[in-house]
Formats: C-alpha cells, sequence, structure tokens
C-alpha cells in the first residue's frame, strides 16, 4: 500500500471541488443581472437600425446602446434590486432618430445562491 500523499489528494479532491463552486458562483451571477428586451419592429421603409436608452430613473436615461436592426437585445451586467428604466428609438441611414418609446421599468431580481452553496459559506465564516 503507498503511503498518503497529501499534495496528490489536493490537486485529486480540494481543487475540482473548488473549480466546481466558483463556477457555481460565476453561472449564477451571470445570470441573475441581465433583462432581454424585444419590441415590435417599425413600418417606416428607412429603418437603419434602433437604439435602446435606460437608466436608474424614469425619463433620465444615462447608458444609450445601438443594437442596429435587431428587435430584441439582452443586456447584461444589471445591479441586483436596482430599478431600471428603458425605452427605444429607432434611426434612418440619414442619421434622423425618433424620440422615445414607451418607457418600460425594471426591478433586477437579487442574487439567490444554491441552498447548499449558503450553508457552505455559512460554515466559513
Amino acid at each position: 500500500m503507498k503511503p498518503f500523499q497529501p499534495i496528490n489528494w489536493i490537486w485529486r479532491v480540494v481543487l475540482p471541488g473548488a473549480v466546481c463552486i466558483l463556477g457555481v458562483i460565476i453561472a449564477s451571477n451571470a445570470f441573475a443581472s441581465q433583462v432581454t428586451l424585444a419590441w415590435d419592429p417599425s413600418t417606416e421603409s428607412d429603418v437603419a437600425g434602433y437604439r435602446i436608452h435606460y437608466g436608474t430613473a424614469s425619463g433620465s436615461y444615462s447608458v444609450h446602446i445601438d443594437v442596429h436592426k435587431v428587435t430584441v437585445c439582452t443586456l447584461t451586467g444589471l445591479e441586483a434590486e436596482q430599478t431600471y428604466y428603458f425605452a427605444a428609438s429607432v434611426y434612418d441611414s440619414a442619421g434622423n432618430e425618433s424620440g422615445y418609446s414607451n418607457e418600460v421599468g425594471y426591478t433586477v431580481p437579487a442574487l439567490k445562491t444554491l441552498p447548499w452553496l449558503q450553508l457552505l459559506l455559512q460554515e466559513d465564516e
């Protein structure tokens, strides 16, 4: 029988477990802070694209994103438990842009962890 080798044990048991837990934490954070927006296409014939505008105060948009000619987009990196307000605009090839669409508000849910992960984190405290 071979003697116990702690270095091999760390590489074979502890490290893969730590990587697995890190993957769960990253995955849970990656999906919790996003929103998908969809809208009806403009009926105008000269549409060049759409812009999404959003911010944390109603009617005050600090972020402006050109999403080109798509009518669905997913925004990531939003802060949990924060309310965001969204509007869209359309622009033509000459650069003329419409006013904002109707505004939609959305509060990002709190980040949730798996029950077993919460227990594991509490044990480390």
